[in-house]
């Protein structure tokens, strides 16, 4: 008797281990994605399209080109931050074969508004767009048919729920 609670205890102690290894595995592909995450450039490469006169969602990680198919007022586009209604700083973009990028977004989203080519609505002159920066979401959940789960017994099929996640869909 004592031999069969080990060799269910090993099933058990391998199903755990495959549900985990099944999270890093899904895990590891997003974050991989983030950076990704928008839509073609002219060369291949995906990046977050910064449109104009709209807010545009911009996640901690992505590559972010300015719209080419617009005109920004001045050029190359900056990127103005205030904060609590302040002028804070400013972040430059980068020109490469006459487009306008930021590479690796790393700005801290928790104060302030992030604006393109100018401040908020009432300032001289009114920003172009505004940028809303997030932390990347992407909640994991395991789930054996609607139920919530942390270890299942080997061979039931398991369900990984994302809902709530923020990554941008690929054009």
């Amino acid at each position: 008797m004592v031999k069969t609670k080990k060799v269910e205890t090993s099933k058990r102690g391998k199903a755990i281990t495959g549900i985990a290894l099944v999270t890093i595995m899904v895990a590891s592909v997003m974050v991989a994605m983030i950076g990704g995450a928008g839509a073609d450039s002219p060369v291949g490469r995906r990046y977050n399209v910064i449109e104009k006169d709209v807010v545009n969602t911009v996640l901690i990680g992505q590559d972010i080109l300015f719209n080419p198919d617009v005109t920004w007022t001045p050029v190359p586009p900056v990127i103005v931050r205030y904060v609590f209604g302040d002028f804070a700083c400013t972040y430059n973009t980068t020109e490469k074969d006459g487009h306008y990028y930021v590479f690796n977004v790393n700005w801290r989203p928790t104060l302030g508004a992030f604006y393109v080519n100018g401040g908020p609505k009432g300032s001289t002159p009114e920003a172009q767009a505004q940028l809303s920066v997030e932390y990347p979401k992407m909640p994991l959940k395991l789930k054996v048919k609607d139920r919530e789960v942390s270890s299942i017994a080997m061979s039931t099929p398991l369900n990984i729920d994302v809902g709530g996640i923020n990554l941008s869909p690929l054009h």
